[in-house]
């Protein structure tokens, strides 16, 4: 099995982002698919713009992925992440 580190845009930033009552929300595509490979996604929320939110139920373990994710520590299969993204914006587009 090969592995690949996520190295995310270095225009990225924590503004697609929110916290709210123990639920992360995240419209960041890419984050969204590494997290939902190890945590189930809650929800897919739109708001009045297309922006689409990505919400998960905070825990210990989202808060480990997400800060490896950002910090570029993140180890996942491509291929999994890959089909991850696929799936998501599927959701997306059925919502």
């Amino acid at each position: 099995m090969y592995y690949v580190s996520i190295r995310i845009n270095e225009n990225s930033n924590f503004m697609n982002t929110q916290i709210e009552n123990n639920l992360y929300k995240t419209a960041d595509l890419p984050c969204a698919s590494a997290l939902a490979l190890f945590c189930p996604i809650r929800t897919l929320e739109k708001n009045g713009s297309a922006k689409v939110f990505f919400v998960f139920e905070k825990t210990k373990e989202l808060e480990d992925v997400e800060r490896k994710f950002w910090n570029k520590e993140l180890r996942v299969d491509p291929l999994e992440f890959s089909n991850q993204m696929k799936s998501l914006k599927t959701r997306i587009y059925e919502s």
